[in-house]
């Protein structure tokens, strides 16, 4: 497994090349490393929940937070709840 500097110095240190890695690629690092989801620009759901089931933390970095997500960051520790956003979590009104 690389690390995230080895995966960060194959890029050459530069984020736009990030985006143009395979998604099994980034996956991998995600998985590998948690906070290498900030230096995705093109996150899936399944990327973002790799790295939130590593660490909650990450959340702070998903472009898109998902019911799934959030609540998997929240198990780990309800200050998660902080961060989440709460339009996520759409309540029916029954009228």
């Amino acid at each position: 497994m690389r690390t995230l500097k080895e995966f960060l110095k194959e890029v050459n240190w530069r984020e736009e090349d990030i985006i143009s890695y395979e998604w099994e690629e980034v996956l991998e690092a995600v998985k590998e490393t948690w906070y290498a989801l900030q230096f995705v620009h093109n996150q899936t759901e399944e990327i973002c929940l790799a790295a939130v089931k590593q660490n909650w933390r990450v959340l702070l970095y998903v472009h898109n937070q998902t019911e799934e997500i959030c609540l998997e960051a929240v198990k780990q520790d309800l200050n998660a709840l902080m961060y989440v956003d709460k339009s996520i979590f759409k309540k029916e009104e029954n009228y």
